[in-house]
């Protein structure tokens, strides 16, 4: 069995453990919110009496699958997911002037009064952090608490953050990243090999507790 066989195999049984807890956990619901440049689709997962969670994905332009397995938080409380504007299974506007973080803030805001969340936690994901920040800033009525998971609040203590990481990996993944970097070519196999690799030494770690 290959290697890349193996993790899709992984990944097949990942989100089939997902659908299966969300089974269990209750109704999901699913629909679309009209918000400034177009619609957003959400999913709800679970009825639990407990306040709702509503997660902000990272990106932007990454949508919220990665962040399926906290699906099981619905034992005890009712989930929310959307992808935000511009990814995912929401509305792709090719409007430029969309991509600013007060539009976000205002996309979240609609967000939740149309899901009637007038009771909320809120988790952020990387990029999701700065929004959940902007958002509690002008918004805090009702936001119980505020979870940030891998925070990005500071782009430029952020890249010297990733930089200083980068710098401990090894000398020839670090030439590969750099030298395809200067030509301006990142899509090749060889580049995303050596990405990959730097996802190890990179990327943070978080825990959840709400």
């Amino acid at each position: 069995m290959t290697r890349r066989f193996s993790a899709q195999f992984v990944g097949v049984l990942l989100l089939a453990a997902v659908s299966a807890v969300a089974a269990e956990n209750g109704a999901v619901r699913e629909g679309y919110v009209s918000v400034p440049g177009g619609r957003v689709w959400y999913r709800i997962v679970g009825s639990g009496g407990g306040v709702p969670v509503l997660i902000l994905h990272g990106g932007p332009g990454f949508p919220h699958d990665y962040l399926d397995p906290l699906e099981a938080l619905s034992k005890e409380r009712p989930v929310v997911f959307y992808d935000q504007l511009g990814c995912g299974k929401s509305d792709r506007p090719s409007d430029s002037n969309l991509w600013r973080v007060e539009r976000f803030v205002e996309e979240l805001a609609r967000v939740r009064e149309e899901l009637g969340l007038k009771e909320v936690h809120i988790l952020g994901q990387s990029w999701g952090t700065q929004l959940a920040v902007d958002y509690t800033l002008t918004h805090p009525t009702g936001i119980v608490s505020l979870i940030l998971a891998d925070p990005a609040l500071s782009i430029p203590r952020w890249v010297q953050d990733a930089n200083a990481k980068r710098a401990t990996l090894p000398k020839d993944v670090q030439a590969v990243l750099a030298r395809h970097e200067a030509a301006g070519f990142t899509h090749c196999l060889e580049y995303q090999a050596a990405a990959s690799t730097s996802d190890g030494v990179t990327s943070g770690h978080w825990t959840l507790s709400v």
